[in-house]
């Protein structure tokens, strides 16, 4: 199948490490295992190989990362449900190509296969951040962008990470090498940016930088659970915390392995000398502000504190071999409370597992410009909610897989229902049809750029659009 390759910069690998490391991500559900993995050590490895595998009827996959390894160790792709993987075909692992090129006030130019993480400090070294950073940022930047990247540690407002990308070099499904951005190959841009793959592989990005602030506080608002949950209350507060636009963000996040009680994570940015007035940010709340706890902490310390509770799962509790059947949603502003009644006394510890959280994340709908960044199409908020699953035990487990996997597809379900729409890192198996269905606004404009982009249909089987 591979007979004849071009000469390369990089590596192309056949070794058994390599095809079984590829041959999984994340979800730790689906099983695809490629051919060959390249190693890229050029872009032009990248162009060479796509159009090669275009000639022959292969399949490519880009990869990217999940957690810190060395270059020379197995990696554990992103995707949840088998998104990123190819079965018999080219995998590409992205983390080859790492680099940060320049960080400035106006933004910072850097490889795809970069992690946000290795950015987020570079960039605070110079007094700058990223403005939009998922809760997790062991992740390869083109990995996020390609699916939209939803800053849930960092702001409620600014849309996804893919909102934040002010250019982006791209091979296409047929080896095109191009740069595009709103004003040049606009189509491919947007295409791209949340296309999950579908269009051409990124290699390289400038994304948005803001100045840094020093500090970190957040305040726990708590809501005891009684007989049922007062789901009034608690978006109430959530709502008037979003409106008044005071903190840097609001987010719900449970302590893993519980349902309940619900906690709001009201978090404001500040620098020393500056510190926020607790009373006058929590007025008018249902909780009295003397009766909510805060903590402040550096900035890094909070950005990082996602990652650092992985960390400890992963070397303590061998989490990247458990299974984990992730569920996200977005939901309407107005069927929110609506979702809640209907889906929480149906969770039990379960659908959590000890290491799995439920997350609440209100984000501004308006500020979501990217075409197929797809979020329910009315109210001021959309509201992602978040079940990280993972299951108590890493051994293969088919009959937990199908519990779950239908329990996940019950929730989506539930949420189109109501007007609500998949996160598609963390899709259920949804068919062709289906996904039209998600796209149906931009249906038409997704095929044609995949007609124009992938003619011959070789990137990013995985999610099973075509």
């Amino acid at each position: 199948m591979f007979a004849d390759v071009p000469e390369l910069d990089g590596t192309l690998v056949f070794t058994e490490d390599a095809l079984t490391a590829n041959s999984r991500d994340t979800g730790n559900i689906f099983h695809e295992r490629p051919h060959a993995v390249l190693r890229p050590g050029s872009v032009k490895d990248i162009r060479k190989m796509i159009r090669f595998c275009g000639a022959h009827d292969i399949k490519v996959a880009p990869r990217g990362l999940q957690g810190k390894s060395d270059l020379d160790s197995p990696q554990l792709g992103g995707s949840f449900m088998g998104g990123g993987l190819v079965q018999g075909g080219l995998a590409i692992e992205m983390r080859w190509l790492n680099k940060i090129h320049s960080i400035g006030p106006d933004g910072a130019v850097v490889d795809a296969g970069l992690q946000w993480d290795d950015l987020i400090r570079a960039a605070y070294d110079k007094g700058l951040t990223p403005p939009a950073i998922t809760g997790y940022t062991q992740l390869t930047v083109g990995g996020t962008i390609a699916y939209g990247g939803y800053p849930t540690w960092s702001t409620n407002r600014g849309g996804s990470q893919a909102d934040r990308v002010q250019w982006i070099e791209v091979v296409t499904g047929t080896g095109e090498f191009k740069r595009c951005s709103p004003s040049e190959n606009s189509d491919l841009f947007h295409a791209v940016l949340g296309g999950q793959g579908q269009f051409g592989v990124m290699t390289r990005a400038k994304l948005d930088l803001v100045p840094a602030k020093q500090m970190a506080r957040t305040y726990l608002l708590t809501y005891p659970q009684t007989t049922t949950f007062d789901t009034k209350a608690f978006f109430k507060d959530f709502r008037i915390l979003l409106d008044r636009n005071e903190f840097s963000f609001v987010t719900q996040l449970n302590p893993p392995a519980t349902v309940t009680p619900f906690t709001i994570a009201a978090n404001i940015f500040y620098d020393q000398g500056s510190e926020p007035d607790t009373a006058h940010l929590l007025r008018d709340l249902s909780i009295s502000p003397e009766a909510v706890p805060f903590s402040d902490k550096p900035y890094l310390d909070l950005i990082f504190s996602v990652d650092q509770g992985y960390d400890t799962f992963k070397a303590m509790l061998d989490w990247d071999n458990k299974i984990h059947p992730w569920s996200t949603l977005f939901i309407p502003d107005d069927k929110v409370e609506q979702f809640f009644d209907a889906v929480l006394p149906t969770l039990t510890t379960r659908d959590l597992g000890g290491t799995g959280f439920l997350i609440t994340w209100p984000s501004l709908r308006a500020d979501y410009k990217r075409p197929l960044v797809r979020v329910p199409d009315n109210g001021k908020w959309v509201w992602l909610f978040g079940l990280t699953t993972d299951s108590d035990a890493p051994a293969p487990d088919t009959a937990y897989v199908t519990e779950m996997l239908a329990r996940n597809r019950r929730l989506w379900e539930k949420a189109v229902e109501l007007g609500g729409m998949v996160e598609p890192e963390c899709p259920p198996d949804l068919t062709s049809a289906e996904w039209q269905k998600h796209y149906a606004p931009v249906w038409s404009k997704f095929s044609a750029w995949k007609r124009k982009f992938d003619p011959d249909h070789i990137l990013t089987p995985g999610p099973g659009i075509f």
